[in-house]
């Protein structure tokens, strides 16, 4: 019998398939950080793969419930959010803005607008440089997403702006998140007006993805398990995982070069 545990959850290989993805914990707000356990060849070998950042990150301020919408009656102006990225240098690679169901202000389907990337090089790190910009059109209600941008963000926030190309009823809202808790990183621009300022209402529907430049991660490869007691096994394994999440930046390969000693060879990646 075999066992993997990591952070309190449990599985054995008689009771599952011998292929099973553990997440970290409950806690996590991404679960794309994984350990991945195979058993190989009758329970001759486990092979345990580990990610670090394995595709995109999507940054989130809203509960998923447009409790309100807002657009504006004239084209020009923008709405957007303030995100502070989880470390440096990332890449905002596009995102998602929910516009509803096409009842608020009427059907828009096949409207577009625009996203832009702005620094926080403004004055009082407001938005300042556009980094990139695209147009997206409104093929269907909900979320809309767009992908294709390449901002680099080497430090400090960064704005993700949706901009309002046409009048009202002929251009898509932006959903309003009201509900507790409240971020306030929600901001506007006014065609024609001096600057951005805080938005009244909080927080904008608008989330951000964005990619690190590496995605590094590590394979370990436990083999010969049956030469050893259950406990012995179940030791390996428990220490296999510890090991993926403690050194994420390695490769750990363990070789058996007799009945009971093993090698432990660690490469950098």
């Amino acid at each position: 019998m075999l066992c993997l545990l990591l952070h309190g959850v449990i599985a054995f290989s008689q009771a599952i398939p011998a292929e099973s993805e553990i997440l970290p914990n409950q806690n996590m707000t991404d679960s794309r950080l994984f350990v991945h356990a195979t058993v190989m060849d009758d329970d001759t070998w486990c092979e345990v793969v580990w990610g670090w950042y394995p595709s995109y990150w999507e940054l989130v301020y809203d509960d998923g419930e447009a409790d309100d919408y807002f657009i504006y009656a004239s084209s020009g102006s923008m709405n957007a959010n303030r995100f502070t990225p989880f470390g440096y240098p990332i890449i905002v690679i596009g995102g998602r803005i929910y516009v509803g169901d096409g009842s608020f202000p009427g059907p828009f389907l096949g409207t577009s607008f625009q996203v832009l990337v702005y620094d926080d090089d403004g004055e009082d790190g407001l938005p300042g440089t556009a980094l990139d910009s695209m147009t997206v059109t409104v093929n269907n209600y909900g979320w809309v997403e767009f992908e294709g941008m390449t901002a680099n963000i080497s430090e400090g926030d960064f704005y993700l702006a949706m901009k309002q190309t046409a009048p009202s009823p002929n251009a898509a809202p932006v959903g309003v998140d009201s509900d507790n808790p409240t971020y306030f990183i929600s901001y506007c621009y006014f065609q024609g007006a001096p600057g951005w300022v805080v938005s009244p209402l909080q927080d904008f529907m608008i989330r951000a993805w964005v990619d690190d430049y590496e995605e590094p991660s590590g394979i370990l490869i436990i083999t010969n398990l049956t030469a050893f007691p259950v406990s012995i096994r179940m030791a390996l394994l428990f220490l296999a995982i510890r090991l993926c999440w403690i050194l994420p930046l390695m490769y750990i390969i363990m070789i058996p070069i007799g009945p009971d000693w093993w090698k432990v060879i660690m490469l950098m990646v």
